[in-house]
């Protein structure tokens, strides 16, 4: 039985992105602004800390030359002290023990005062000789003395005095070094911030320049296009620009607006198909290429039977089901979709392999290498008689969207094929009771057309499938000889009785009146296609050509042109096969029915001859084919004259 594939909708839904996945993708742009953020980040980073240590750095050296310009001065202000006191150091006891209360408690203290500043300026780090120091408060101490009671004060102010300038000049120069540093400091500190500060401005510019020049323009475009596309402007070349986030939308935009494009278009064209040829020749390329389709044809339904009315390509043809009047309708999916009145989807094969189906389409389908199929049904006056089957290689051709779409649109497709079938059925029909008229005339003819038709058809099938006919120039070949072969001797109406019911020969008069009918009949058709309109004369351009031509051999000694070989359309030469086979096999007033040896082996004898050896070995490839139409029409025939 035929299985249904809605289950397998999800196995598509991955084919409807565009081109490239995730793991291939290199999200360059996501990449590229983290980086340029990240490096402005980190700009504003170090320009914080650039500050902090600016001013920790400041702070550091005006801590250091607060100290210098204290130690310079508190050291100048002890030599000072100690060269007024030898100006003025006492000389009895009284004022001598006043001063060793006074200026020596003050000289002790001037003394720790300046060992705390050393000491501090050296934890600074500053470069100041702690060695001159020391050896100057060494040697001061020891010019005081031991004695508490009575220091050696006039030595120790005289010792400041003598020994004093080299300290006092280490002192002036690391104040004046600091001064000078500290100068010297600021503007570097001054210069490097400067420079981080346009460094950081730069980058700022370039992630603002990134961001617009990669996101902002490309964002604005991509906006355009789907503007654009709203307004029915397509831009179908539009590419993806980066591999990155934003080149995924570009895509996905890109193939959005080929994807409506194409529904857009193929909607255009099925408002526009007038005639069945047309629908063929507008509808597939677009189908084939919005739904993956590889085989489309239309079935009809005609007695209580299908029948394959028009398929593309024509070397698909399928011939086991499109030979003769057709299948049983049930069980098929046109059979389910007349039940359901809707869309039916199939899958031709399993995971475990190929599926028995009962529908002898779909076999045929499934044995072309087929694995999905969809019938979209046609209704007609509320009835649906007919139905357009869609076939690919692509098991989730229809599943997703496409089965979605198929399902709620895709009766617009059918239909167009089916109206399209319906005006050219009507000039055919026409052109056809025709060629009726003509051929009852002369009542001795039998089932001639019926048998003759099929004949056709059946060589015409057998040279697509051989490749001798190319299917993609010529997609309906098959089907139109089939419909067009009996329309061969259209041009008898125009003959008059007396030489066409003639029971004897003919005169030579008579024969040539008679070889007028091949002009006559082409003469009539193309007065028939203008009456159908600009397309009519498409839609009968084979029937012309067999009308003309089928009394054409392969050597050129036929007529009414006496061409010869391919110069001859293949229809004439294959319909000239044919009506001569039928004519030999089938009786007539004037001389009995030929055996089907008989009849083959004079056709072998006029091969190269009166017939293209092409469409002999077509012919005798269907032999059992031929053999059955000859005796189911001849039992039917034989059953009316009972």
């Amino acid at each position: 039985m035929v299985k249904k594939s809605w289950g397998s909708t999800k196995v598509a839904a991955n084919r409807d992105e565009p081109r490239g996945t995730k793991d291939r993708q290199s999200l360059q742009l996501s990449a590229s602004l983290r980086v340029s953020l990240s490096l402005f980040v980190l700009m504003v980073v170090l320009g914080a800390v650039h500050s902090l240590w600016t001013i920790h750095a400041m702070q550091q050296n005006q801590s250091a030359l607060n100290v210098a310009a204290r130690m310079d001065h508190h050291f100048q202000r002890m030599v000072e002290r100690g060269q007024h006191y030898t100006q003025v150091a006492p000389r009895n006891y009284p004022d001598f023990f006043r001063d060793v209360n006074l200026y020596y408690a003050n000289l002790l203290d001037d003394i720790e005062t300046m060992e705390s500043m050393v000491t501090d300026f050296a934890q600074l780090g500053r470069n100041f000789d702690l060695r001159l120091w020391r050896e100057f408060r060494t040697g001061l101490e020891i010019q005081i003395g031991d004695e508490p009671e009575r220091p050696r004060l006039e030595w120790a102010a005289q010792y400041m005095s003598s020994e004093s300038v080299p300290l006092l000049a280490a002192t002036d120069a690391a104040h004046a070094g600091l001064i000078d540093a500290a100068i010297d400091s600021r503007e570097r500190l001054t210069f490097s911030s400067i420079g981080l500060a346009l460094a950081t401005l730069l980058l700022a510019m370039l992630t603002t320049w990134l961001f617009r020049e990669r996101v902002l323009k490309r964002i604005s475009e991509t906006s355009r296009a789907v503007r654009r596309m709203s307004d029915g402007q397509f831009d179908r070349r539009r590419r993806r620009t980066a591999d990155d986030e934003l080149g995924q939308l570009e895509s996905a935009v890109g193939h959005l607006a080929r994807r409506t494009e194409d529904m857009v278009d193929l909607l255009d064209r099925l408002n526009g198909a007038n005639t069945l040829q047309e629908a063929i020749d507008r509808v597939p390329s677009r189908v084939r290429r919005q739904f993956a389709v590889e085989w489309l044809g239309l079935i009809e339904v005609h007695d209580g039977k299908m029948r394959l009315r028009a398929c593309y390509p024509g070397n698909q043809s399928m011939p086991v089901v499109a030979s003769g009047d057709g299948w049983p309708l049930s069980p098929s999916l046109l059979a389910q979709a007349r039940n359901n009145g809707k869309a039916e989807f199939a899958e031709l094969r399993d995971r475990e392999g190929e599926l028995p189906l009962q529908d002898p389409l779909l076999l045929q389908l499934q044995r072309a290498g087929m694995v999905s199929a969809v019938l979209l049904p046609v209704r007609d006056n509320n009835k649906i008689e007919a139905g357009l089957l869609l076939a690919s290689r692509n098991s989730a051709a229809f599943c997703g969207w496409r089965g979605r779409w198929l399902s709620n649109a895709g009766h617009l497709i059918a239909q167009a094929f089916y109206r399209g079938m319906h005006v050219e059925q009507l000039g055919i029909s026409m052109v056809r009771g025709l060629a009726e008229l003509a051929e009852k005339r002369d009542p001795t003819t039998g089932q001639h057309l019926d048998r003759m038709q099929r004949y056709a058809g059946i060589i015409a099938r057998e040279l697509v499938e051989r490749g001798v006919v190319d299917s993609r120039k010529s997609p309906r070949f098959a089907e139109q000889i089939e419909t067009f072969a009996p329309l061969h001797d259209i041009g008898k109406v125009g003959i008059s009785d007396s030489i066409l019911l003639k029971p004897g020969g003919l005169t030579p008069h008579e024969i040539k009146e008679m070889r007028r009918h091949p002009a006559i009949g082409a003469e009539v058709l193309k007065a028939a296609g203008e009456q159908l309109g600009a397309e009519g004369e498409k839609l009968l351009a084979h029937a012309m050509e067999i009308a003309l031509y089928h009394h054409e051999k392969y050597d050129g000694s036929g007529y009414p042109h006496g061409l010869a070989g391919d110069a001859i359309p293949m229809s004439a030469r294959i319909v000239a096969v044919a009506d001569v086979f039928d004519a030999l096999t089938s009786e007539r007033p004037y001389k009995k029915a030929w055996s089907e040896k008989e009849a083959l082996d004079y056709l072998e004898g006029e091969r190269g001859g009166h017939f293209d050896p092409k469409v002999l070995d077509a012919f005798r490839a269907r032999i059992r084919e031929v053999r059955r139409i000859c005796v189911r029409f001849q039992d039917e025939h034989e059953q009316e004259i009972a």
